[in-house]
């Protein structure tokens, strides 16, 4: 999957969808994408780490009637085993990612008339 989201200038996401519009879930995904993106980002600035190309893959997963998420991240250095745990943690760490894993408390209120 592969989807490009424009926020501020333009949004896809309206029924029907055509190829070229992202779907609900694409944009819930590629929120978590870009969440985490920024996340590695930071962590790398504070310590200083050098990790080259960073690529995000998210992925949803059905199974057993049950939703799932798949987050690869690929960095393009070395990294030892105290790196690579910093940077799982800072991931699972994020806005999106904690949002997601915990669940929140959605309160719909419909308005109508004038």
């Amino acid at each position: 999957m592969k989807a490009r989201t424009f926020v501020r200038t333009h949004l896809f996401g309206d029924e029907p969808w055509t190829d070229g519009e992202a779907r609900p879930r694409e944009l819930l995904l590629a929120a978590l994408g870009a969440c985490t993106r920024r996340a590695i980002e930071a962590l790398a600035r504070r310590r200083a780490w050098e990790l080259g190309d960073v690529a995000i893959e998210i992925s949803h997963v059905e199974r057993d009637g049950r939703t799932g998420i798949g987050r690869l991240v690929h960095v393009d250095a070395t990294l030892d085993d105290a790196q690579r745990a910093e940077l799982e943690r800072a991931c699972e760490d994020t806005p999106v990612t904690r949002v997601l894993s915990e669940g929140a408390t959605i309160t719909t209120q419909v308005l109508a008339g004038a």
